[in-house]
């Protein structure tokens, strides 16, 4: 079975994070921009009781080489990423730069691959743009 999806909660009722935003006239980007507080034009923004947001993909048990691509094309960003528990670094950036963790090997098993992205604080957004795994035999 294949899943994947960010772990919110009951504080986030839109259910899903939000997309970093394109300047005028620029391409959209398939990134995710991660705040403490999300959906600040809505009428109830959305505030994350936690430090940290956490995306799982199931897998099957067993070791997985994994690294993601962090940062913002719109935003400075700070964001701590950890790969099931371990830490894969702490990335601070200007708006526009973007950088690969190196590739970790982690062991899965209980069927859930947990990336954690930490917040530094409540005003410096988190950016996530690419999560590549394999799982080795």
């Amino acid at each position: 079975m294949l899943g994947y999806g960010w772990l919110l909660g009951d504080w986030c009722a839109a259910g899903k994070v939000e997309h970093s935003l394109p300047d005028e006239g620029g391409k959209p980007f398939q990134s995710v921009r991660l705040s403490k507080i999300m959906y600040t034009q809505a009428q109830r923004p959305a505030r994350n009781p936690q430090n940290w947001f956490d995306f799982e993909v199931a897998v099957a048990n067993g070791t997985c080489d994994l690294r993601a691509e962090v940062g913002d094309h719109y935003a400075a960003t700070w964001q701590q990423i950890e790969f099931e528990g371990a830490d894969a670094g702490t990335f601070e950036f200007p708006r526009g730069e973007l950088a690969w963790t190196e590739e970790k090997s982690v062991l899965v098993s209980d069927g859930r691959l947990t990336i954690r992205i930490r917040l530094r604080d409540d005003h410096t957004p988190a950016g996530l743009r690419n999560l590549t795994f394999t799982r080795t035999p």
